[in-house]
């Protein structure tokens, strides 16, 4: 397979510029998959050039799309697009339950804004993969079990990394701390598998 990561932002998230998606989309070969990440890629302008120049190239059909998105905003472009890719699938970035997520991330969109997003995503392609990613950090490690609670009636399937800043890593937590997260979470799959 022939696996492609477009990043259209640099390192400091300023968008790259002169990508020749037309070039790229010649030299496809068969099942060909393309990761979108970097910055928030539904955002990007060069994304949307991206997919139309596979829906005019009709090989979108052989493409597997992976993305990785904050969620809060999903372009009609991406959406109508969805029922054309080979697969689909999605990594959503949620670092918090409730309004921690809010906090978290400074933004202006809410866990239920999320939600009815993934709504949307699901009625556009119902089987499209969805996975929930969280940097596990002393913001949420002891509500973790909640992001999983509140989103389990869309997916199964939960990432955790650990934060990267060293002051929010949850390894410098005090230990009783990291032992009521521990319960909390060993407590959540107790109640899963029940």
């Amino acid at each position: 397979k022939v696996a492609w990561q477009i990043y259209t932002v640099d390192s400091n998230n300023k968008p790259v510029k002169n990508i020749h998606f037309k070039s790229l989309i010649d030299l496809l070969d068969t099942d060909p998959i393309l990761t979108l990440k970097g910055g928030e890629p539904l955002l990007n302008k060069q994304n949307e050039e991206l997919f139309d120049l596979l829906i005019l190239s009709e090989k979108i059909s052989d493409v597997e799309l992976r993305l990785i998105t904050n969620g809060t905003i999903l372009p009609q472009w991406f959406l109508v697009s969805l029922p054309l890719f080979k697969s689909v699938n999605i990594t959503f970035s949620i670092d918090g339950a409730g309004d921690l997520n809010q906090y978290i991330r400074n933004g202006n969109y809410t866990n239920h804004d999320l939600k009815k997003n993934l709504d949307k995503i699901l009625m556009m392609r119902p089987d499209t993969i969805l996975v929930i990613s969280t940097a596990f950090q002393i913001y949420n490690m002891l509500s973790y079990a909640e992001i999983v609670r509140e989103f389990l009636p869309w997916t199964d399937i939960f990432e955790v990394t650990p934060a990267h800043n060293y002051q929010l890593n949850s390894q410098i937590a005090p230990d009783i701390i990291k032992g009521i997260a521990t319960e909390r979470i060993l407590d959540l799959l107790v109640e899963i598998k029940s």
